[in-house]
C-alpha cells in the first residue's frame, strides 16, 4: 500500500484527481508454494480496507494482462482485481489501469 503525489504516480491521467484521495496497489509478493490459495485476494482486500480506514476514496493498480512469467505478474493478475470489484478505466502499453471506489 502506498500513497503517492500525482507527479510520482504512474503516467495514466496524473492530474485527474486529488492524489490525497487515491491509494495505489504497488505489487504482490507471495511465495511460490503458497500461490493459488487465495492469499493475493486476501492481501488485496486487506489493502483496500486499510485505505478505506485511512480515508482514501479510490484504489488503483496497474496489472499487465499479457505476461510471460510469474515474476512479471508481481502487479497481480487482472482477474484478481476484476473479481474484487475493480474496473478497467485505461490502457497503456502493457498495463491496464484498474480502479475501485471505496
Amino acid at each position: 500500500m502506498q500513497r503517492q503525489p500525482a507527479e510520482q504516480r504512474h503516467h495514466f491521467d496524473p492530474d485527474e484527481r486529488d492524489p490525497q484521495t487515491i491509494g495505489t496497489i504497488a505489487c504482490f509478493v507471495v511465495a511460490e508454494r503458497y500461490r493459488r490459495q487465495g492469499i493475493a485476494g486476501q492481501l488485496l482486500a486487506a489493502a483496500c480496507e486499510g485505505f478505506r480506514r485511512a480515508g482514501i476514496a479510490v484504489v488503483e493498480a496497474y496489472p499487465r494482462p499479457d505476461i510471460d512469467s510469474a515474476a512479471e505478474n508481481h502487479l497481480g493478475p487482472l482477474s484478481l482485481y476484476l473479481a474484487a470489484g475493480f474496473e478497467v478505466v485505461g490502457k497503456e502499453d502493457s498495463s491496464v489501469l484498474v480502479r475501485k471506489q471505496l
